[in-house]
């Protein structure tokens, strides 16, 4: 069973808790000699975007440089850090101040299976407290297409309800 690994505000040193569940991923890994991850490290909302790209590859680093001490083929590893880019957690509250009890679920390193010779190995999800959640998901395309015709009057309504702002410039037949 592959966990998460979490660390302190503007760290990526290992603590007691990482090592554990580190030692555990250095086991399974051991086990499984075709298994291949990803390591993925993330960092809270707080900082500037530059900071925390590096601070989540160090932290990818960390357990990566760890499990090559202990013996892991480096081949067996991809790294990467996404900085603040994959929250979990909503770690702002509603007047814009820092969540610290969400933070900590967004400061991690993900472990991603790539290639594995059996379906034994398991990762977790982990769970994130109801409240820390983000409410909603808003995930949509938009697909742009060049065209002669305007929209219609009665087209463009249609859209209101479900756009948030749309700029539209009225004509005689439709919006352009």
């Amino acid at each position: 069973e592959i966990r998460n690994v979490y660390f302190e505000t503007d760290k990526s040193s290992l603590d007691r808790e990482a090592m554990i569940v580190i030692e555990k991923l250095f086991s399974t890994m051991n086990e499984n000699p075709g298994l291949y991850v990803e390591i993925i490290g993330h960092t809270d909302s707080q900082g500037p975007d530059g900071y925390n790209e590096k601070l989540s590859r160090d932290r990818s680093r960390a357990v990566i440089d760890y499990l090559i001490k202990k013996g892991i083929d480096p081949m067996r590893f991809v790294s990467r850090g996404d900085g603040k880019t994959h929250p979990v957690a909503n770690d702002r509250n509603k007047d814009g101040s820092f969540n610290k009890d969400a933070g900590k679920y967004n400061r991690r390193v993900e472990v991603r299976v790539l290639k594995s010779d059996n379906n034994q190995v398991v990762t977790v999800d982990e769970y994130i407290p109801e409240n820390l959640r983000f409410k909603e998901y808003n995930r949509f395309s938009v697909q742009i297409e060049e065209t002669e015709d305007f929209v219609k009057f009665a087209e463009y309504d249609k859209l209101k309800p479900i756009l948030k702002s749309i700029s539209a410039v009225p004509s005689e037949t439709g919006f352009i």
